[in-house]
């Protein structure tokens, strides 16, 4: 099935590369918008960027081939028009910091984290 095209894409970048965070990202991507996974781990991000497998946190779901994934935030956000945090709460602050000097100008910033710190 061909992923649709919607008039305006979005260029989005996805952070944080768990299961709930993959599956975010999947979802946008699936719907045509340009989408960059970011994560520490990369091991994972070579999965999801070349077997379109999270093999960690989503063994056996195939990710959509569109899907990018990278451990460098600087080139995750580049040119981002959406920003979404979906890290671990209690990586919620240090990401943010570290995502503060590296948001595009005008880039939304939307956070789906789970759990208090």
């Amino acid at each position: 099935m061909a992923e649709p095209v919607p008039d305006n894409p979005l260029k989005i970048a996805v952070l944080g590369a768990g299961s709930w965070g993959t599956a975010l990202a999947a979802l946008m991507a699936r719907h045509g918008h340009a989408v960059t996974l970011w994560g520490r781990d990369p091991v994972v991000s070579a999965a999801i960027d070349q077997q379109h497998e999270n093999t960690r946190y989503l063994p056996g779901i195939p990710l959509p081939e569109s899907l990018r994934a990278t451990t460098d935030l600087a080139a995750a956000v580049k040119d981002a028009t959406w920003i979404l945090v979906v890290v671990p709460s209690h990586a919620f602050g240090e990401t943010v910091r570290a995502l503060a000097p590296l948001r595009p100008a005008g880039a939304g910033v939307a956070w789906a984290t789970k759990g208090f710190e």
